[in-house]
């Protein structure tokens, strides 16, 4: 048995150990507890997360992206509900520009012989769109313009009547309307100008050019006097699947149609060709192929007119 004061003093070696340097026993239990666990100095590590907390905070995050993803789409949806100022006319030059697209595409995949012949140039928006799809297709086909260069002329009666339509408005001169074609990279031999109102310049007696056949027509004249005199002038330079569109044809008065739909409805009541519905663009613009009234009949030729 030890004394007394053997028990109360310890040799260095009884000493060591409690000063730090475990016993083996002390050492295998603190290993046991695994790495990252506290006491004995260990850094605290992650704890393991609960089963049920892991499916609930699983669930609200869920519940978090879906209502986050719902008010997504509202926001889109909204937008999308609204309109913008580019969205007033936003539409009018790409609608015209596809529209220009397809009738080249259309008159040179069914080998539709004739020019380009455009009424009412001012700006020379439409007549460089018609440039571009025809050198997209290919065609070696002339362009024709025809306008008076001074703007719209007066109206003659009340069939020439809309408030938007008012004499020397839209006027673009000769000099600017070839420097816009030559921008466009159009050379002089590819088109023609023919400068003056219609009444002078597309009657059968009159001296300035003319194209022979025509493929595509567009009427951007307004007036229902222009119209008809324009219709008389294309009347024998159509052929069978010539397509022919109107800018305005859309608009109206307090009497019914106005101008080019007016213009229109009644010169094609009476001709020898008939209208098929082609490609609308814009609010107002409307384009026809151009069909012999009563189809063709087997064995029998078709003309180009009269």
């Amino acid at each position: 048995m030890l004394s007394a004061d053997h028990a109360g003093h310890r040799t260095p070696v009884e000493q060591s150990g409690r000063a730090g340097h475990a016993k083996p026993g002390s050492l295998t239990r603190r290993f046991a507890r695994g790495p990252g666990t506290a006491g004995d100095g260990a850094v605290p590590g992650p704890r393991a997360v609960p089963a049920k907390t892991l499916r609930i905070t699983r669930r609200l995050v869920r519940e978090q992206v879906r209502s986050l993803g719902d008010r997504l789409v509202e926001w889109r949806t909204d937008r999308s509900l609204r309109f913008t100022d580019a969205d007033r006319f936003g539409h009018e030059l790409p609608d015209r520009k596809e529209m220009l697209r397809r009738a080249w595409h259309y008159a040179c995949f069914n080998r539709i012989e004739g020019d380009y012949a455009e009424f009412g140039c001012h700006g020379a928006f439409t007549f460089r769109m018609a440039w571009h799809a025809m050198e997209l297709v290919g065609t070696t086909a002339r362009l024709w313009g025809f306008d008076s260069f001074a703007g719209l002329p007066e109206q003659v009666d009340r069939r020439d009547g809309h408030p938007r339509w008012m004499a020397g408005t839209m006027a673009t001169s000769v000099e600017r309307f070839h420097q816009l074609c030559a921008r466009a990279g159009m050379t002089p031999d590819r088109y023609v100008v023919v400068e003056g109102l219609y009444h002078e310049t597309l009657q059968s007696h009159a001296s300035d050019p003319r194209p022979g056949l025509v493929a595509v027509a567009y009427v951007d004249c307004d007036l229902y006097s222009s119209t008809v005199d324009v219709l008389q002038f294309l009347e024998t330079r159509l052929r069978p699947g010539s397509v022919i569109a109107f800018d305005d044809y859309f608009c109206t008065n307090p009497d019914g149609p106005s101008g080019e739909r007016r213009a229109a409805l009644e010169h094609f009541a009476t001709s020898t060709w008939q209208l098929v519905p082609y490609v609308q663009f814009g609010w107002a613009g409307m384009s026809f192929v151009v069909e012999p009234r009563g189809g063709p009949e087997v064995g029998r030729p078709i003309t180009a007119g009269p």
